[in-house]
């Protein structure tokens, strides 16, 4: 395996960089990451790396718009800003769709591997595009009962509503100004935590149906693609329990295998190697 940077464009222009751990196969594992992440952060992307190519597989990690809060990028050569702070969430398409380009004229297969918040963006992508082998979801959260938490007593309808009637009609604002602390953030028997966001990007992360994922059933296509699920016993943003998330994705996969180490937690630690030999033993079984 060798290491090879790149530059991926989105499919509205914006450059994206990240790195291809290039095994020489022509089947590559698309990493996305999570809400403000990036293609390096994860220590588990290197080694579950390692354990895809010594069986022949590639990864490719890339940022998206989602990577940082708020960070400098370039869209045809023009600066602008991007991050998790500022992101609508449908733009997950547009770079979603820029890798996948890049890797299929390259003669790739490719399956799309989401972790914690890019778990519902390839979710999104696989509903509205297709056209990829498989999914990996690493540690999908339930962002729709994260943030109800967060908000408490106030309900996510009742906080949508009112960002909306807060729209003051005019161009003058600042796009750059972050909402208050109270309006987004993870809350968590154990944690509670503000995110920076702006009040336009939050509403689109809201109006999602995929932040309710695993709530109102009645929204979802079941998704005909194979699927591999890791949610670690000990992930302290689970808050639902490990059988009721198997559950609930059973439903929304039509053929999904499932991965559930006692000792695993949001960020793989200490399970690495055994999920990345789960995810390998599911995509030989993918006849690729």
């Amino acid at each position: 395996m060798h290491l090879e940077t790149v530059a991926v464009l989105s499919e509205d222009g914006l450059t994206h960089n990240g790195l291809l751990y290039n095994a020489g196969s022509g089947f590559t594992v698309l990493h996305v990451h999570g809400k403000c992440g990036s293609y390096y952060e994860n220590a588990f992307v290197a080694i579950l790396a390692e354990v895809y190519a010594s069986a022949g597989y590639n990864l490719m990690a890339v940022n998206n718009r989602g990577t940082g809060c708020i960070v400098e990028a370039y869209r045809h050569g023009v600066l602008e800003y991007i991050g998790g702070s500022v992101e609508a969430f449908e733009g997950c398409l547009a770079d979603i769709g820029g890798a996948t380009k890049y890797l299929s004229e390259r003669g790739h297969r490719v399956v799309l591997q989401g972790h914690s918040a890019g778990c519902e963006k390839i979710a999104l992508y696989c509903s509205e595009r297709g056209g990829v082998e498989g999914v990996i979801l690493l540690s999908p959260g339930d962002s729709y009962a994260l943030q109800s938490r967060y908000i408490f007593p106030e309900t996510l309808p009742a906080q949508l509503v009112r960002l909306r009637g807060e729209d003051r009609g005019d161009s003058v604002g600042d796009p750059l100004e972050l909402a208050a602390p109270r309006e987004y953030g993870v809350a968590t028997v154990e944690k509670c935590y503000r995110i920076p966001i702006v009040r336009t990007a939050l509403i689109t992360w809201l109006d999602s149906p995929y932040i309710k994922m695993f709530h109102e059933k009645e929204w979802w296509q079941t998704v005909d693609v194979p699927a591999f699920a890791y949610v670690g016993a000990k992930d302290d943003l689970q808050v639902a329990g490990v059988s009721a998330m198997e559950r609930c994705l059973r439903s929304r996969f039509s053929h999904l295998a499932f991965c559930s180490p006692t000792y695993g937690d949001h960020h793989l630690s200490k399970a690495e190697v055994e999920v990345g030999t789960s995810v390998v033993d599911w995509l030989r079984g993918l006849d690729l």
